[in-house]
């Protein structure tokens, strides 16, 4: 016998149903995307004031064993005096503060005595074995995706080829690390902190640049000085005009090599003296006639703009911090 059956109807989307569906979600990922990414940016320039904090932390601790700040790099003044490169910065001066001290044991390097390579203590050569082809990451911004080694440097030295170190964002100032004075630019003039007498809290003493639209640095000194210092000149945040402008012609033919840059939106995380930390903004008064390479040795550059003025760090005068961001 055949029974009649009623089936119920299935319901489905219509095609204007699932479009709104479609489009609704596009909207949520349009509003989610760039929260997300500003977290991301957030969370970066976070963890690059850290970075700075805890390098900072390591200058004051190297300060307290050596009743000194480390140099910029090794050098001798003087008669017969030179600034050897390869050679160790400030970067492997604090290894031992930002927990370090194995590599530097394996290392063994000459803090004491300027020399030229490949004398023992001396820079070798970098390798995956010796652990100068990359940063600790102590040494490195978040933000930053450029590569860990940095071959943009390079120095030859009895025909050796010396690149491919680590790649480091932070540079020093050298008005306070040195080497060098307007008389003896070989001197070593890493300053005590009492002869800061501006006062800690108003002199930079480290910075950023990074690996993308400019040279970043190297965790040695390698060629030029623009592998461990930073200058003011017309101000941050200034693109290296080289193309590309992170490459070898980058890092010796432009004067922006020397610059401040950061990938953080509107500016660049320094270190004070003091240990702090300040977030400068993009705007920050520059000497617009100031090129990066210009001498920061020698008094006449130190102009009255603010940013000129954090880098000196005994002129007596005073500046105006208002805008530069704790």
């Amino acid at each position: 016998m055949l029974f009649g059956s009623s089936a119920k109807g299935r319901y489905a989307f219509t095609l204007i149903e699932l479009l709104v569906v479609i489009a609704i979600i596009a909207v949520l990922i349009a509003l989610l995307v760039p929260a997300v990414q500003k977290v991301r940016a957030a969370a970066a320039r976070s963890q690059c004031q850290n970075n700075l904090k805890q390098i900072g932390l390591a200058m004051h601790m190297y300060h307290d064993a050596h009743k000194v700040l480390p140099p910029g790099q090794i050098s001798k003044g003087g008669s017969g005096g030179f600034t050897p490169s390869p050679a160790w910065s400030w970067v492997i001066y604090i290894w031992p503060y930002v927990e370090q001290q194995t590599l530097v044991s394996r290392l063994s390097p000459n803090l004491t005595v300027a020399q030229n390579v490949p004398a023992a203590g001396t820079p070798p050569l970098p390798s995956a074995a010796n652990y100068l082809d990359k940063p600790p990451a102590v040494f490195v911004c978040p933000a930053d995706s450029g590569e860990l080694t940095n071959s943009a440097f390079s120095s030859t030295v009895a025909g050796v080829v010396y690149t491919g170190y680590g790649k480091s964002n932070y540079v020093c100032n050298r008005k306070v690390l040195g080497p060098g004075t307007f008389s003896d630019s070989n001197a070593p003039s890493n300053l005590r902190l009492l002869q800061i007498t501006d006062g800690a809290s108003n002199v930079i003493l480290a910075g950023e640049r990074d690996f993308v639209n400019n040279v970043a640095a190297v965790i040695v000194r390698v060629a030029g000085t623009a592998s461990f210092e930073g200058r003011a000149g017309y101000g941050i945040n200034k693109k290296n005009p080289a193309d590309p402008p992170n490459g070898t012609v980058a890092a010796t033919s432009f004067s922006e090599r020397l610059g401040f840059n950061s990938l953080h939106t509107g500016g660049c995380n320094f270190l004070r003296c003091d240990g702090g930390v300040w977030f400068i903004t993009d705007g920050v008064a520059a000497d617009p006639s100031q090129i990066h390479s210009a001498n920061p040795l020698d008094p006449a550059n130190d102009t009255n703009y603010t940013l000129q003025l954090l880098m000196a760090p005994n002129d007596g005068r005073p500046v105006d911090l208002t805008g530069i961001a704790q």
